[in-house]
Order: structure tokens, then sequence, then C-alpha cells
């Protein structure tokens, strides 16, 4: 019974999988507008970035790695367009240094092991769902002293159902798509206000 359930299952996935994803919105995933600055009123950044998962959650298929996101905060910095440099260590004792934690989870590995079972045993007639959840805090040091925190999180819903075979493409993206939105969300509260507090209150700008 347990060899016949799993070939159901791999047939279903190599033939007729049909998943739909969506996102909760939780988080914006706007990226923040470059604007002019002097650059003499610009100095260096320093980041590190930190990717960990809860164990008990189902690992995703697609997605970011911790290299990834660690390539994604730094370009996103960047493009900003507010520092003279932007360097990725993981030394927090820079004077200017900003730690990114990224962290997900969402349902259990079990109850997704159940949820195939289920799902690959009918063919896909029965739908199933499958949540992937990722938080983000940003940490900013200014001179070894902490000046500001941000937080922001998302999640993304996936239901397997033969009748979402047209919208495949969509859970193949799904998962990168809620880790950009959420790269780009935490950047630019980190950017917003690093202009607000360093640019615009800066006597020579006025």
């Amino acid at each position: 019974m347990k060899f016949l359930t799993l070939i159901l299952t791999l047939l279903s996935f190599l033939f007729c999988t049909g998943c739909l994803s969506f996102t909760n919105g939780y988080c914006e995933g706007t990226k923040f507008e470059s604007v002019a600055v002097p650059v003499s009123e610009k100095f260096p950044v320093t980041y590190s970035v930190s990717f960990s998962q809860s164990e008990d959650s189902d690992s995703p298929v697609f997605g970011k790695s911790a290299k990834r996101f660690q390539e994604s905060v730094g370009l996103a910095l960047e493009k900003t367009n507010l520092f003279s440099s932007v360097r990725n260590t993981r030394d927090a004792q820079d004077n200017y240094h900003i730690a990114f934690k990224f962290w997900r989870s969402g349902t259990s590995k079990t109850d997704s092991e159940i949820a195939g079972a289920i799902c690959g045993a009918s063919l896909f007639l029965i739908p199933v769902g499958q949540d992937l959840t990722l938080d983000a805090s940003a940490n900013i040091t200014l001179r070894k002293k902490h000046v500001a925190g941000f937080g922001e999180a998302e999640r993304v819903r996936v239901i397997y159902w033969l009748p979402f075979l047209p919208f495949f493409i969509s859970g193949l993206v799904s998962v990168d798509y809620m880790d950009q939105k959420v790269v780009d969300s935490i950047v630019k509260d980190v950017a917003e206000y690093h202009y607000k507090n360093f640019i615009l209150k800066n006597p020579g700008n006025n």
C-alpha cells in the first residue's frame, strides 16, 4: 500500500501537478527609490546577513539560499545610492553596520507528508495547501551603539489541486518572489531611516 501510494504520488507530481500560490500582502515589497545625494554626504556601510530555517518546517524546493540572501541585500543597498561603499562583513563592530536576519518557517514536515500522500493518492483531486513564511529583521549600529531596528514578514500559500495545473509556474516562483519582497521591504526601511536621519537632517543639505 505504501509503495503504491508513493508511485501514485510521483506520477502525480510528474504529469498532473497543479498548484496556485499567492502571498498574504503583509509587506509592500517595494524598492527604495534612488535619490541624488551629494558625494560629500555619503559614508561607507557594512552589512551582515544570517539565514536560518525551522527544523520542523518543510524545506521549499525553490527560494533563496543564505548566499543569495546576502547577494540580494548587498545589491539592494547599493541601488539606494545612499552610501559611498557597501561591504559585506561579519564584523558588527564597524562604524556603521546593518545586521540582517532572515528566518523561514511554515507547514511542518509531518503535515506536508500527510498532505502530499492524500493529494497523490487522489491524483490531485483533493486539494491540499502548504504555508511558508519569511521573517526579517535589520538592526543598525552606529559606533557600536544600536540606533534603530526594523522588521518585515510575509507568507505564501501554495494550494495543490489538479484544476490549478495552468498555474503551475506560479508555484515554482512563489517562494523566491516572497523572499525578494521581504528583502526589498527591509532594505527600504533601512534606506528611509538613513535618508531621513543622515541626509535630510544634515545642515549642509538645508
